[in-house]
């Protein structure tokens, strides 16, 4: 078959699900209102709010949606033929990934602009938002430098702030040493022991965990927000794709890690999926 088919059939696919399952979300499932101000504008201070110009503010999603993560899968994927990938890349990012995308950006831009963790700890529960904020450091470790130092820090320092306030001031020169050594020193010793059989598929997993964790989030705020009937927008893809990375998880450790005795990644990822398994009985207790 021509390439040229599949990525003609993928445009035509995208085309008809922004036309029409987007519009669909926008206004039936999450009631978008341009007229109601954003916290850029309401909460605008020069600093952490401040108002963007929208095509700039496009062009961040647009890199930030289009990055290595959801890519790199679908190419390794190859290797068992096209029609996964491809499946992937069509189904799976318009049930699944852009809804992940809307859904969590709607969340936080209703949360005064925060994270998932703090989003999470909001609609399911503090606990549940300490284990979320556990969980994204291990996967803001394992995706890049960039990340892992300057997001992963503000990280790291909420949630060492509950322990020591000081380190809740986000320019304190202290707190940012610690914390961007801390990510460093992770990552390069993960880059330093493994190689692409080893550290990508463990990326791979809590990449997917993650978007798993925003779907499950999601479910519960649109719970809270008496949105019942359309709950499964966001609990369907998750209710997927939950058994899915479990599985691979498992199957990561038993046939790649322990043969290979990197015990360092097996604890990662047990800990990894302890944490978000624990998140996910937290939210499904909130639900019923």
């Amino acid at each position: 078959m021509n390439a040229m088919t599949l990525v003609f059939v993928a445009l035509c696919v995208f085309a008809l699900a922004y036309r029409f399952y987007g519009l669909f979300i926008a206004s039936r499932v999450l009631g978008l209102n341009p007229k109601r101000p954003t916290p850029a504008v309401s909460m605008e201070d020069g600093h952490d709010y401040h108002q963007t110009n929208k095509y700039v503010l496009f062009g961040h999603h647009f890199a930030a949606i289009a990055a290595a993560g959801p890519l790199l899968g679908p190419v390794l994927a190859a290797q068992f033929g096209f029609l996964p990938g491809a499946l992937w890349i069509i189904v799976g990012a318009v049930v699944a990934g852009a809804v992940h995308d809307m859904v969590i950006l709607f969340a936080s831009v209703r949360h005064e602009g925060r994270s998932l963790s703090l989003i999470a700890e909001s609609e399911i529960g503090k606990r549940a938002g300490t284990l979320a904020s556990f969980a994204i450091l291990f996967i803001l470790i394992l995706t890049a430098v960039d990340t892992g130092t300057r997001v992963g820090r503000y990280m790291l320092q909420e949630m060492l702030g509950k322990v020591i306030p000081k380190f809740d001031e986000k320019k304190w020169m202290p707190g940012i040493a610690v914390t961007s050594f801390i990510f460093t020193f992770s990552w390069g010793y993960l880059v330093y022991t493994g190689d692409i059989s080893t550290i990508w598929p463990l990326f791979g997993m809590s990449n997917q965990l993650l978007a798993t964790c925003a779907l499950i989030v999601g479910t519960t705020m649109l719970l809270r927000m008496g949105k019942t009937g359309y709950a499964w927008v966001t609990l369907v893809p998750a209710s997927v794709m939950l058994p899915i990375v479990m599985t691979a998880g498992y199957m990561n450790v038993v046939n790649n890690f322990l043969p290979k005795k990197l015990y360092l990644l097996v604890v990662l990822s047990i800990v990894l999926m302890v944490l978000m398994s624990l998140v996910f009985i937290e939210a499904f207790v909130k639900m019923v």
